[in-house]
């Protein structure tokens, strides 16, 4: 057993220092100091190099390896530098793939800023496995865009880029398979990868450190209540470049943030959305839970002997990876069902929902929509300029947009609003 003691038992904590960036890769990602562990980068430095310490030498004190961990930071200007985590890269049992390429890398690892595995091989010669293919379209109620759709948000959280910046959705009443569908996605991904907290608990104090470097975020069973603070959900969605998070009892530090949000419910939660109403609709992915599933108490059984074998999920994160390699090639996921955010809306903007709703010949009874609006917004109780309502109204609308035009009136010219078709 090497000792790391010099004269007078001395503890040389330089020595051991320079032995552990020796034997170990770190490397640094936007200044803050990671370590190569189990296939990933993770930033757990302070944690790492005390357990290493021990193995290095169990004569140690907690103080040696506090002053070890200082120096072996004190170096890190020398680690490797990654600007971010990589965007389109995620890690495997057995490998890292580029989503961008789907091309699969197998040696030197440690050049790419990978800081999440997932617990399975990637494996681009699994045979089909029907009986996972069928038990997808029966979650998608055997709707060909719903079940295209649903290969997509499986594959979603391996993307850290957050460009494609939408938040899903799972919504339907009780027995429509939106638990088994989240909780077999937990079960792809590994409990290291993914967190369950609800959207108002995420910016408290000592719950940054559990969701930032998390692949999703889901939050299930969510109510009618009200969230509180729409515009940190819409920050979150769009991907916040990094937060600065702590451990009880443990240094601060700098960590991304990328998890994918994923909401289950039975109701629409409200929120507030008087002015950014076209914002939520590019942001939000509502899909509807519609299949009835019958009660089985042998459901756990068959999902391990048909959805959860080895080949069963290799197959499925496989074509998982290929859906959102589509969806970054197209720019977009491939369905947003319309009729789900009218309802969303209805819920929680019946105002907007209200003009959404009317056609040319309903506006052509007004001689100024202003008019309309100033009487609609005093009745709801809205606190929005009409421009903005303009706006946005014309960003959502599929068929009509509002203009504004002038007619003359006592010899005066006066603008007015109207509604024409597209």
């Amino acid at each position: 057993m090497h000792t790391y003691r010099g004269k007078n038992d001395k503890f040389l904590h330089y020595e051991m220092a320079k032995d552990i960036i020796d034997q170990y890769d770190f490397c640094t990602i936007n200044d803050t100091p990671y370590i190569w562990w189990d296939g990933k980068y993770i930033p757990d430095v302070q944690d790492m190099v005390n357990l290493i310490g021990i193995k290095l030498d169990p004569t140690t004190t907690k103080a040696n390896r506090t002053e070890v961990y200082n120096t072996v930071v004190g170096f890190k200007s020398s680690f490797k530098k990654f600007a971010q985590v990589d965007p389109y890269k995620i890690a495997f049992l057995n490998g890292v793939l580029d989503l961008r390429t789907l091309e699969f890398y197998t040696d030197d690892l440690q050049q790419f800023a990978v800081c999440n595995r997932i617990p399975w091989e990637y494996n681009v010669n699994v045979e089909d496995q029907p009986q996972v293919r069928e038990q997808i379209k029966k979650w998608a109620d055997y709707d060909e865009n719903v079940e295209k759709l649903l290969y997509q948000l499986i594959g979603y959280p391996m993307l850290i880029n957050c460009n494609l910046r939408t938040m899903f959705l799972l919504h339907g009443s009780a027995q429509g398979g939106k638990t088994k569908f989240l909780e077999y996605i937990e079960y792809l991904y590994g409990v290291e990868n993914y967190s369950t907290f609800d959207i108002d608990e995420v910016n408290k104090r000592f719950n940054k450190a559990q969701i930032c470097g998390k692949l999703f975020n889901y939050s299930d069973d969510i109510d009618a209540g009200y969230i509180e603070k729409p515009n940190f959900l819409k920050r979150l969605i769009s991907g916040m470049t990094s937060m600065q998070v702590e451990n009880k009892g443990k240094d601060g530090y700098k960590a991304p943030f990328y998890a994918k949000l994923i909401m289950s419910m039975n109701e629409f939660p409200k929120m507030k959305m008087d002015s950014d109403v076209s914002a939520w609709e590019s942001r939000l992915n509502i899909i509807h839970f519609k299949h009835k599933f019958e009660k089985n108490p042998h459901y756990d059984a068959w999902e391990q002997e048909n959805l959860k074998t080895q080949n069963a999920v290799e197959w499925l994160l496989q074509q998982s990876a290929i859906a959102i390699h589509n969806a970054i090639e197209c720019g977009d996921f491939c369905y947003n069902d319309d009729s789900q955010f009218e309802s969303f809306l209805e819920n929680n903007s019946p105002f907007m929902h209200e003009a959404l709703s009317m056609s040319v010949e309903n506006w052509e009874d007004y001689e100024d929509i202003q008019n309309w609006f100033e009487d609609v917004s005093r009745e709801y109780g809205i606190n929005m300029a009409f421009k903005t309502f303009v706006r946005q109204f014309n960003k959502l609308s599929k068929n009509i947009e509002i203009f504004r035009t002038t007619k003359t009136l006592y010899k005066k010219r006066k603008s007015i609003y109207k509604a024409r078709k597209k």
